[in-house]
């Protein structure tokens, strides 16, 4: 049975519940960026969220229906920043929680999930090898999965996009990253509901381009993933149909950026907003700095993910490298 796209009226609930666990990410105008790009530029620092990712906002809001249920214990894969919404929503609802991370995870993220103490199972050179590894545990031991891309987590994501459009009801261009699609579905949702005329653009590397390859080909196909700055958007779609199908439905146009503009925006990012932004959340200025969207004389929402960038990387990015992933 497929399951249900979440609808406004979830997203609502969910950042009700997420509300009290959440540091402030109010939508801030760039005027660095604005008058950069001949554009009026509002940023969704999600950098600066707790964890230092928009992801636990959809894990928390998973494990809290978990917990609700009456389930004791979960299992997750990930890259590093849903293992850490992950991992901090074992201290709110008290589930115990399984979290399979790859061998080449950001080590500041390895890190981060050692020091809160997580059951962290490295298995694998790849994200898609992990999340293998973790469906298979997650069967052998009957433990439910808190997979990126269910419905409770799609929209606990799409509260990213609620608050934005809450804060900056005006806004014709939403600008959001995109991996296996849980953010850019739930703010889909978010945007299309709340600003039916609002166009909403997913970025995503050219390392790792599963969605726009499942786009381009009308099905979830597997592609060749390569090193990236963008570590957080690698991997294929292979759990992630829901997602999937929000996006074929909903998005305006999906586009692709290479590391020497993922590099550029993360030096960007801290020289015009003081904000040190990780690969994977620096992809939207990336696709404004590389000409993939125009945004002259538009209001544009740009969403930054993420903030956890190993300090050795975001060392040798400012120093000019982009070719460190």
């Amino acid at each position: 049975m497929l399951e249900r796209a979440p609808e406004l009226q979830d997203i609502v609930r969910a950042e009700a519940l997420l509300r009290p666990h959440l540091w402030n990410t109010t939508a801030r105008r760039s005027a660095a960026l604005s008058e950069r790009f001949g554009a009026e530029i509002v940023l969704k620092p999600e950098n600066l969220q707790r964890m230092g990712s928009f992801k636990i906002r959809g894990a928390l809001n998973r494990m809290d229906e978990l917990a609700r249920s009456g389930a004791k214990a979960a299992i997750t894969a990930s890259a590093g920043n849903h293992a850490q919404g992950v991992a901090y929503a074992v201290m709110v609802t008290g589930l115990a929680a399984t979290i399979v991370v790859p061998e080449t995870a950001s080590a500041a993220k390895i890190d981060a999930l050692r020091r809160m103490g997580a059951d962290l199972r490295l298995i694998g050179t790849t994200f898609d090898e992990a999340e293998d590894a973790a469906y298979a545990l997650a069967e052998a031991e009957q433990i439910p999965m808190v997979s990126p891309y269910d419905d409770a987590v799609i929209a606990g994501q799409g509260t990213v996009g609620y608050e934005l459009l809450r804060e900056s009801p005006n806004l014709d261009l939403l600008v959001v990253p995109v991996s296996a699609g849980g953010l850019l579905s739930g703010c889909l949702i978010a945007a299309k509901t709340m600003n039916p005329s609002i166009t909403v653009i997913g970025v995503q590397s050219e390392a790792a381009p599963a969605m726009v390859a499942a786009r381009d080909a009308g099905r979830i196909l597997e592609v060749t993933c390569t090193e990236s700055l963008a570590d957080g958007l690698s991997g294929n779609i292979a759990h992630g149909e829901l997602p999937f199908r929000i996006i074929q439905r909903l998005v305006d146009d999906l586009v692709l950026v290479d590391e020497a503009a993922i590099a550029a925006a993360m030096r960007l990012f801290v020289a015009d907003d003081r904000l040190i932004v990780e690969g994977a959340g620096a992809v939207g200025l990336a696709a404004l700095i590389s000409g993939k969207i125009d945004v002259a004389g538009r209001r544009v929402g740009l969403v930054i993910s993420g903030g956890n960038v190993a300090y050795e990387t975001l060392r040798l990015v400012l120093a000019g490298a982009s070719d460190v992933g």
